[in-house]
């Protein structure tokens, strides 16, 4: 069974209830400049699923989960006084050092080597400072 429109402009949208509380809105875009409305002139450009609870608690009870086994996190080979010492002399040969530049050298996430160059900058005995805020945050020597 297929939907008739007899006026079709562009984004109808239709409701389509599946179980008592589960909802399905479906966007159709109609092709603009068709006399003729047929199968081919009309595309599905959106589709969204609400669940209700019970639903939810369903498939909940059905599911078992377990991790996959995959170890994601890339511990430095570096102790954290080497990569310090690293990062001085990559500023040596470099005017500045980006949280990027840092991670790729250490071998750190990106976040974790954000995290210890935000400490290295605030500690003066370092000889690594910082200027600028946020993404534009750049580390160089100390004078």
């Amino acid at each position: 069974m297929g939907f008739f429109f007899p006026y079709c402009y562009n984004d109808y949208k239709i409701n389509a209830t599946l179980r008592p509380s589960c909802t399905c809105w479906l966007t159709l875009y109609f092709e603009a400049g068709e006399a003729k409305r047929n199968a081919l002139s009309i595309k599905v450009t959106d589709v969204t699923f609400r669940a209700d609870k019970s639903m939810v608690r369903d498939v909940d009870s059905e599911c078992s989960l377990e991790r996959g086994g995959v170890n994601r996190l890339r511990p430095s080979k570096l102790t954290p006084e080497e990569r310090v010492q690293c990062a001085r002399n990559y500023l040596h040969e470099h005017k500045f050092m980006r949280v990027a530049d840092y991670a790729d050298l250490t071998g750190l996430s990106y976040t974790t080597a954000a995290r210890e160059l935000r400490k290295v900058g605030e500690d003066p005995s370092s000889g690594i400072t910082s200027k600028g805020v946020k993404s534009a945050k750049l580390y160089m020597l100390a004078e």
